[in-house]
């Protein structure tokens, strides 16, 4: 049995910073062998709109959440065996994203690692079933 803690950051926020977020304390704070001899494995992801590409799209609108999901997934999918704990962090969009992955998890389970490959199968059915709560509806 192992840990896995997934920190996810906030918008336009990354590890290279001289002020280090909340999130990145977490994330080196956590130890890579816990007391009772528990090994820790941190997953970190910078915040939405960190890449220069996507700066105003992903500051503004959020472009790039399911792509960090994604892949953070796909460490998932490479680091877990079962009776393992997971932990998510996040700060901002990244607690947004933070509750999405585990959501997606909870939704579409841990595929095997023999399955990597169908992760995005697996991301658009979770992002169809939920399609008619998007669905405008009459007042």
């Amino acid at each position: 049995m192992k840990r896995l803690v997934f920190c996810f950051d906030g918008t336009w926020n990354k590890l290279s910073t001289n002020c280090p977020t909340n999130v990145v304390l977490v994330a080196e704070m956590v130890a890579p062998i816990a007391k009772g001899g528990v090994p820790q494995i941190v997953y970190y992801d910078e915040g939405i709109g960190t890449a220069k590409s996507e700066h105003f799209m992903g500051g503004a609108f959020g472009k790039g959440m399911m792509t960090n999901i994604r892949e953070a997934y796909r460490f998932l999918l490479f680091n877990y065996e079962p009776g393992d704990q997971i932990y998510a962090f996040g700060f901002s969009r990244g607690a947004y994203t933070a509750r999405s992955f585990l959501g997606f998890i909870r939704h579409a389970g841990i595929l095997d690692v023999d399955s990597a490959e169908q992760i995005d199968q697996a991301i658009a059915i979770y992002k169809g079933a939920f399609m008619p709560y998007h669905r405008a509806r009459p007042c």
